[in-house]
């Protein structure tokens, strides 16, 4: 999902693009259960790991930050549905309407 690419399939700006793709990724992240059992089990595990072997915590850093560069892709997921309908609704090409209707 690029603002690229909605904004060309809904004759938005890709600033209005890359707004909705913002707020609607947000509300994903916040509000999806499996976003966040992926990000408190995967941050347990680096602090699990950073406190019971401390000689490893450059390979506890890393777990932590990944975990959290998978838990945005995750709401992006998540969100892509409802940045289409956001985007549909303030397109003036299928003015707030889908294209079958």
């Amino acid at each position: 999902m690029r603002s690229e690419a909605i904004s060309q399939e809904f004759g938005i700006t890709e600033e209005r693009a890359r707004e909705i793709i913002g707020s609607e990724t947000r509300r994903a992240l916040l509000r999806r259960w499996q976003a966040w059992v992926w990000l408190l089990v995967m941050l347990g595990a680096a602090a699990a790991l950073y406190v019971w072997q401390p000689g490893n915590a450059p390979g506890a850093v890393v777990i932590g930050g990944g975990a959290l560069l998978v838990w945005y892709q995750i709401g992006r997921y998540f969100a892509d549905p409802a940045v289409r309908v956001a985007a549909r609704a303030t397109s003036p090409i299928h003015d707030g309407r889908t294209p079958h209707a």
